[in-house]
């Protein structure tokens, strides 16, 4: 539609433009001539360019469309990635090895005949955003492709949600949190992973918990970090009207940024002394995220370090250079030894027997992709798009490694918690869970006898959430 709609405009521009110039031709000059015959050589360019995109984007997506209602053949899967990291494609080629194994997508054998159909699944490579174009613009032209998993980065994944959803592919974001990803309205566009405005939500209600009212805020000059230090900066803010002691209101005792190369953090640390804080946020990833930690533990400063899921890596301990002690940080994953549901168990033994290392996050999100794809495309008896979209929306207790989810209109997850971690010796052992809905606020469930309970959502009502730790530290329904 978009295309189309260039495409009429820039015939409009341009036949107003002839007229107007044809009307000068008449002084017959012969740089009024020249000026002709070029902008109509520029005007044929531009009528062709357009006239094939809008044809091609027209042609595809009803070819795609043609080729999703067929119900033989393989289901054609695609599979974005870097090159830097296997873990994401090794778990989705493990749930789309498993799949198959069993048989393939169960399809009802009643409906027009169809039958079990397995998943082919192809695998594409980016590194930059000019990568990522070429990427981007290669799926368009494979009609058989209906859906896309992957994309590492927020920018990549933003960029590629318009390709996807002008050529009718469905794109299963699983490992990108950035709220803007689901912000255009976009009906193809779904995402997995809770975002980084329920990252933060966890974050925040951890600190109102823990009694730390005075946040001083570091995060480097990226997308990534000054996206997640404004939404914290907004949900703590939030936080605070219904609060009936504003002694213990939330706030930030001081916002520091730096440049995305820094690896010297000693003047920032030292100006931290300038201010009364209670707990550090750091915006920022690793390997980064864990020099200035160690930066801050080696100038003695013991308060409470909080990170979202950036940080959440057993590399952050080597990253820090073992000083992250007690760093807690907002995941997607439970910590190791809270006995998770028997599916994620089943998975990680089963990835460790097929590659002879254990799983990490990225491997489990994109294990999670496929896999709701599959049961998707079961329920909706088809793998058109729309269909699937649909019945994404429509239906509830989607089975995912953790527990069940659903999604929005918008097609954001809902109903999946955030899991609070502590860094230990190294390893991470559970906090607590976070869960917020539409319905119920938010709410943080605490880890053991140490915990508080329930917290206040901040809708002032005592808040619900899907599912919580008991003190055993077993997810419970």
């Amino acid at each position: 539609m978009r295309t189309t709609f260039l495409f009429w405009a820039f015939n409009v521009v341009s036949l107003v433009t002839l007229l107007l110039l044809l009307a000068m031709v008449r002084k017959d000059t012969t740089v009024q001539v020249r000026f002709l015959m070029l902008f109509a050589l520029v005007v044929g360019v531009g009528y062709y360019f357009f006239s094939e995109r809008s044809a091609f984007y027209i042609h595809t997506s009803a070819a795609r469309t043609n080729h999703s209602l067929e119900s033989t053949g393989p289901i054609d899967l695609a599979a974005v990635w870097d090159n830097q990291d296997d873990g994401f494609f090794r778990g989705v080629q493990l749930a789309v090895e498993e799949i198959n194994a069993r048989g393939g997508v169960a399809q009802d054998p009643e409906r027009s005949g169809r039958s079990a159909r397995p998943i082919r699944l192809s695998r594409f490579f980016e590194r930059d955003g000019q990568e990522s174009d070429k990427v981007q613009y290669e799926l368009a032209r494979q009609v058989a492709i209906v859906a896309v998993v992957g994309h590492r980065s927020a920018e990549q994944a933003i960029s590629a949600s318009l390709t996807y959803d002008n050529n009718k592919l469905l794109y299963l974001a699983s490992t990108v949190s950035d709220p803007r990803l689901t912000g255009h309205g976009f009906r193809n566009v779904f995402r997995s992973i809770p975002d980084d405005k329920q990252l933060a939500g966890a974050l925040v209600a951890y600190c109102r918990n823990r009694g730390a009212g005075r946040i001083a805020l570091l995060y480097p000059r990226t997308p990534y970090g000054n996206t997640l230090a404004a939404i914290f900066r907004d949900r703590l803010r939030a936080s605070n009207p219904n609060v009936e002691d504003r002694e213990h209101a939330l706030s930030i005792a001081t916002m520091q940024s730096y440049a995305p190369g820094e690896d010297d953090f000693s003047a920032l640390v030292s100006n931290l002394g300038n201010y009364q804080y209670d707990a550090i946020l750091i915006a920022d990833a690793l390997p980064r995220a864990g020099a200035l930690i160690r930066e801050i533990r080696m100038r003695g400063i013991d308060q409470l370090i909080i990170g979202s899921d950036a940080m959440a890596s057993p590399r952050l301990w080597e990253a820090s250079g073992g000083q992250a002690r007690d760093v807690v940080v907002a995941s997607l994953l439970p910590a190791d030894g809270t006995a998770p549901a028997a599916m994620a168990v089943e998975f990680a033994r089963n990835y460790l027997a097929r590659y002879g290392m254990p799983p990490d996050n990225w491997a489990s999100e994109g294990y999670e992709a496929v896999r709701l794809l599959a049961q998707a495309w079961e329920r909706a008896g088809t793998t058109l798009p729309a269909a699937v979209g649909s019945a994404l929306r429509a239906n509830r207790g989607w089975r995912g490694l953790y527990g069940e989810y659903g999604f929005g209109q918008d097609g954001e997850v809902l109903d999946r918690p955030v899991y609070l971690k502590q860094m230990q010796q190294g390893q991470f052992v559970a906090v607590g869970s976070f869960g917020e809905s539409s319905e119920n606020g938010i709410g943080l469930a605490l880890r053991g006898a140490g915990g508080k309970g329930r917290l206040q959502g901040l809708n002032g009502e005592a808040a619900a959430f899907p599912r919580q730790h008991d003190g055993a530290g077993v997810l419970s329904e």
